[in-house]
């Protein structure tokens, strides 16, 4: 298969639809778990904290393959 056609396979058969739409790792070709390292808001009390919320990263957020351990930035990891 030339490389041009893998790429438009791999794009028709990524499952990510929603919060990793577009993700694929490029070393292995998983397309998820992904360990993102993200900011959010999180209630702290002095008992401890709440559930966090509102999660947000960007392009240069570092991002790790849960499968091959495969680390760039979440740029890096997406396809398309």
């Amino acid at each position: 298969m030339r490389g041009g056609d893998m790429a438009t396979k791999a794009k028709e058969e990524n499952p990510n639809v929603n919060c990793l739409a577009g993700f694929r790792c490029p070393k292995c070709g998983s397309y998820g778990p992904f360990q993102i390292a993200a900011t959010c808001w999180v209630d702290v009390t002095d008992a401890g904290t709440g559930d966090p919320t509102e999660f947000e990263w960007d392009e240069d957020s570092p991002c790790v393959c849960s499968e091959c351990k495969h680390s760039s930035n979440v740029g890096g990891f997406r396809h398309g």
